[in-house]
């Protein structure tokens, strides 16, 4: 054993009487744990959509119809109706990605690379040259223009207690500011590099 603390964990999980619930328990951690993190989404979705349609009743904000909660693809997206053009999907959305345990959700701004309404690496690179997105990450992805780590995480006792119903309210709060904050840098650069993009 590696501690006094696990020594005496051990021998109490190890009485007839706690062993049972203990198993009991640990089977159903990770089902409890991606529903907390899939209803503080949800939560954020509807404060996030409050928040835009204040602003604009142009804007949208949704789960992609792609992926799932049992995927790492799902995101969830802002944008705006003229994003959209002819395809399945938005061309551009400021979005979140990795909403699933053990995962280090992100929020950016993401390309659909797969239009052929647009030259999307062309799209792309010019919104990862943008100046007002210098202090954002990027790399080889060919979704991702730029994009950021939110400061909590889908795994480890601290971060996944931030998300529990009665303790989310600033977690939301936080997530929608970073939401707001890329959507004033970039709004007004997305249509007019769109239309610039656009194949004839």
């Amino acid at each position: 054993m590696k501690s006094e603390y696990e020594t005496k964990m051990y021998e109490f999980y190890t009485k007839n009487e706690n062993f049972e619930t203990m198993l009991h328990v640990a089977e159903q951690a990770e089902w409890v744990s991606q529903q907390v993190i899939r209803s503080f989404w949800e939560d954020v979705k509807q404060e996030l959509n409050a928040t835009m349609q204040e602003k604009d009743k142009e804007w949208i904000v949704s789960f992609s119809n792609y992926g799932d909660w049992n995927t790492r693809w799902l995101k969830l997206q802002v944008y705006r109706q003229e994003w959209y053009l002819s395809d399945e999907y938005p061309i551009v959305s400021i979005a979140a990605e990795d909403l699933h345990l053990n995962r280090n959700p992100y929020v950016g701004v993401t390309v659909n690379n797969d239009s052929k309404s647009i030259d999307g690496a062309g799209l792309k690179s010019a919104i990862k040259d943008l100046e007002v997105l210098k202090d954002y990450q990027s790399d080889s992805n060919a979704y991702w223009a730029r994009w950021k780590h939110f400061d909590f995480r889908h795994y480890g006792f601290d971060s996944l207690t931030q998300l529990l119903p009665e303790n989310r309210e600033t977690t939301i709060s936080n997530v929608v500011s970073e939401f707001e904050t890329l959507i004033d840098l970039t709004a007004d650069h997305i249509l007019p590099l769109l239309n610039e993009h656009k194949n004839s």
